[in-house]
């Protein structure tokens, strides 16, 4: 109860929100796109993909698409939410998947952190079994934690970043 009066304390005991790799924005990006248009394909995979690649020229050629990339996102990451994109009602016809062998070693801890953090949409179900199917017991607590902060005050508010967010 404490953490959620004093940000300061909030900040020490769990984690500090913040604006980089644009999940806040992405997330809830993703659920207005979806009650409008069709997806047709969906980005999904790390670092090296999160900025990179655009979905605008896609949708020039008339096959909307969205990039879900987000920070040190593995394939466990990658797995979770294209499930998530389907049980929001996307079907995508392609999924373009951004990995490399050091990736597929990588342990999820840091982007399951980043999707449990940085959105309002963590009591989900799928970002809940992605928290609990990580093992990672401090991911357990950080999803609890924000799960009901969130519930009672939204994320917002974060400082900006060096580039602007694009949406899609």
């Amino acid at each position: 109860m404490g953490a959620q009066l004093h940000l300061h304390l909030e900040n020490g005991l769990f984690a500090k929100p913040t604006s980089f790799g644009q999940t806040h924005l992405k997330i809830t990006d993703f659920l207005e796109s979806t009650k409008t248009k069709s997806t047709q394909i969906v980005h999904l995979g790390s670092r090296t993909c999160y900025r990179e690649i655009n979905p605008a020229p896609f949708t020039e050629l008339n096959h909307p698409s969205f990039n879900l990339c987000s920070i040190s996102q593995t394939f466990f990451n990658s797995k979770h939410l294209l499930e998530w994109c389907v049980e929001r009602g996307t079907q995508p016809k392609v999924v373009t998947l951004d990995t490399y062998p050091g990736v597929l070693h990588f342990s999820a801890t840091e982007s399951t952190r980043d999707l449990i953090v940085n959105h309002d949409h963590v009591n989900q179900p799928v970002f809940q079994r992605m928290v609990w199917s990580s093992g990672g017991p401090f991911n357990a607590i950080l999803a609890s934690y924000f799960g009901l902060k969130r519930t009672f005050v939204p994320l917002k508010n974060l400082p900006g970043q060096a580039h602007e967010y694009q949406p899609g």
